[in-house]
């Protein structure tokens, strides 16, 4: 009887702990950090307090954000590694019901930086390219991230990444791939999904399968990985209103980031500030169909939806990955 009450008393005081610090976490996320810079901005930004700052403030839109240095920092923000492990283990899993991973031949619509690119080589696929407008992200996959994952001078030989518009359906030629992945938020940044499922009709050989990320726009968690205290645990359980803003201190620069729903449209909002009291201020416009919506545009195309994957089982609530075959 003495152990058990002993192993309860320590269980309450963990508890506490972990209560204290999810309320004092809490506390930070609504008091402001920078007290001294008094907004003067409109369009939701905070900041700015002088005419010295604006002129040292400079703004990025969806078409120029993804440059040398978000490209430099993508990664920890987001920390897709830690991730995409668990998400792409799932979905080859379905894919490999009809398939083997040597004959596969995957396009990574939107790849970024790489990473999911990387790891498809990493867990036997055939060949990937991985797909990207911006090519300083490009860059950073080819120069950073492929060379920093141990793989055999094969599996890396077998990823190849190219600067291209997932919009323009001459990017590739009919039936060049055996699957395709659209990840993270890549499907909200198109502004003509019907378009990009005809693409991906195009591109993909009958029998071959897409898989689309989306999220509960109403539910998912929007504050980045790198915000929380607490890795793989989501503080929305503990609040009664959703927290949307992330603030994250880093060794160059402080960083925001709000999500403002604007149904169907959203705005992902950043603001880096850096110790020479320069400020980068950027804007990401998605457009936030909804998920039965997507469906429906993609079977529009000719796909046949299978069904999805709850990706709760890889640390993300509230978000999905969808799965269609071509006929």
């Amino acid at each position: 009887m003495s152990e058990i009450s002993t192993l309860s008393a320590f269980q309450m005081i963990l508890l506490f702990l972990i209560l204290m610090g999810i309320l004092h976490y809490i506390w930070l996320i609504y008091k402001d950090k920078y007290e001294i810079i008094k907004s003067d901005f409109s369009e939701g930004f905070t900041g700015a307090s002088s005419d010295a700052e604006v002129s040292r403030t400079t703004w990025f839109e969806n078409e120029e954000l993804f440059d040398e240095f978000y490209g430099s920092v993508y990664d920890n923000l987001t920390q897709l590694s830690g991730r995409y492990p668990q998400e792409l283990a799932l979905i080859l899993h379905q894919w490999k019901k009809t398939a083997s991973t040597d004959e596969m031949d995957v396009l990574d619509v939107g790849c970024g930086t790489g990473i999911a690119s990387v790891l498809l080589a990493k867990m036997g696929v055939h060949s990937i390219v991985g797909l990207d407008k911006s090519e300083a992200m490009l860059r950073r996959a080819r120069n950073v991230v492929l060379p920093a994952m141990a793989l055999s001078q094969e599996k890396k030989d077998s990823v190849t990444f190219l600067q291209g518009d997932m919009n323009q359906q001459a990017t590739f030629t009919a039936g060049q791939f055996s699957n395709a992945v659209v990840l993270f938020f890549v499907i909200y940044y198109s502004i003509d999904k019907a378009g990009l499922f005809q693409n991906l009709f195009h591109w993909i050989r009958p029998g071959g399968s897409i898989a689309i990320e989306v999220v509960n726009k109403y539910k998912f968690d929007p504050m980045l990985e790198a915000a929380s205290p607490f890795v793989g645990v989501s503080l929305q359980k503990y609040t009664k209103e959703r927290i949307t803003k992330s603030k994250v201190e880093f060794d160059r620069f402080s960083y925001e980031a709000e999500f403002d729903l604007q149904d169907p449209a959203a705005e992902f909002r950043e603001t880096f500030r850096f110790a020479d009291k320069s400020v980068r201020r950027q804007r990401h416009t998605l457009n936030m169909t909804d998920i039965k919506d997507i469906v429906h545009l993609a079977q529009t195309a000719g796909w046949k939806y299978e069904g999805n994957i709850d990706l709760v089982t890889a640390g993300f609530e509230y978000a999905y990955v969808l799965l269609f075959t071509h006929p």
